[in-house]
């Protein structure tokens, strides 16, 4: 199933959050979780902050997961 991506939402809604959690694992699929932020250009994500360990993982295991925690918690 394909869904088509509201990117000018998505831009507006990621103004509601600091940064996000870059979830990556490594070949055992141990997760490693790290807070990097996020930029919306055009219909490109661009991910910043990530490190040398997030980068090797993701050379070996190219799929990873973005998690946007809430500003306060309960919200």
């Amino acid at each position: 199933m394909s869904v088509k991506l509201d990117f000018e939402r998505l831009a507006a809604t990621m103004t509601d959050f600091s940064g996000a959690y870059l979830i990556t694992t490594d070949q055992l699929n141990h997760p490693r979780a790290r807070m990097v932020e996020t930029r919306l250009a055009g219909t490109r994500l661009h991910v910043v902050g990530w490190g040398r360990r997030s980068r090797a993982k993701l050379l070996n295991q190219p799929k990873v997961a973005l998690v946007y925690p809430p500003r306060e918690a309960g919200s």
